[in-house]
């Protein structure tokens, strides 16, 4: 057996589609209560000008609305049901993988949000172990070893048959490669964040445009006959 742990934003779904969907919701809600015209289109022009952390702040700034409304739309953003969807090349490789290797899911945020995913997509019955790190505390998100300690535990699987799959070098890879781990990084040209050059201990052992090259990667990591699937019609 060996174990695959999957990231969700912006490795299995797009975190831009989630931010819009958001924020398109957040501007219903102001333009129902204030009559302002446009007001999602406005916080999602926002976001995309390069705006992070501070969408409501400034639109609120722009419009002369009272600040004191942004905590409660915030709970409205992380609360409400989203209009995401998965990658269109992840459902056929979690489902290729099935049966065949022990599937995980490890995601940060706020479990709310996270949670709202997960339901949206109806995600978890494709994984084996699903770990929301906020439900055990803010201290357990990447890179805390709790999430990968977990999965191996459930998994039985020695370091080097357990890989990692994300997005962001910053926390996903410095663990599980410290950990004896196989590690690959998702880099996706829609991708809602930037992430700088990391230090070598961070950087992922290999990288990927997409969940295409999955596939193949881990039929070379673990050459056992049977084992890892060829790649399914329609994922090319």
């Amino acid at each position: 057996m060996i174990a695959v742990a999957f990231d969700l934003d912006d490795t299995l779904m797009s975190e831009r589609a989630y931010a819009h969907s958001g924020l398109r919701h957040v501007g219903g809600l102001l333009e129902a209560r204030h009559g302002v015209v446009g007001a999602g289109a406005r916080l999602v022009a926002i976001l995309e000008s390069g705006v992070r952390g501070s969408v409501f702040d400034a639109y609120f700034a722009e419009v002369g609305l009272d600040r004191a409304e942004i905590p409660e739309l915030v709970r409205a953003y992380r609360a409400h049901a989203p209009d995401v969807r998965l990658y269109d090349d992840a459902a056929p490789l979690l489902d290729a993988l099935r049966g065949r290797v022990f599937l995980a899911l490890i995601t940060d945020g706020p479990a709310v949000c996270q949670r709202a995913k997960l339901a949206a997509l109806d995600l978890a019955p494709r994984f084996d172990l699903v770990l929301v790190t906020d439900e055990r505390g803010a201290d357990a998100w990447k890179p805390h070893p709790w999430s990968y300690a977990r999965v191996a535990e459930a998994a039985g699987c020695p370091p080097d048959r357990c890989v990692y799959v994300g997005d962001n070098p910053a926390k996903d890879f410095v663990t599980p490669r410290a950990l004896g781990w196989r590690t690959a990084r998702v880099c996706r040209a829609d991708r809602l964040r930037e992430h700088p050059t990391a230090s070598p201990a961070h950087e992922a052992e290999v990288t990927l445009t997409g969940l295409d090259g999955l596939l193949p990667l881990l039929g070379g990591w673990f050459p056992e006959p049977g084992l890892i699937p060829r790649v399914p019609a329609g994922t090319r």
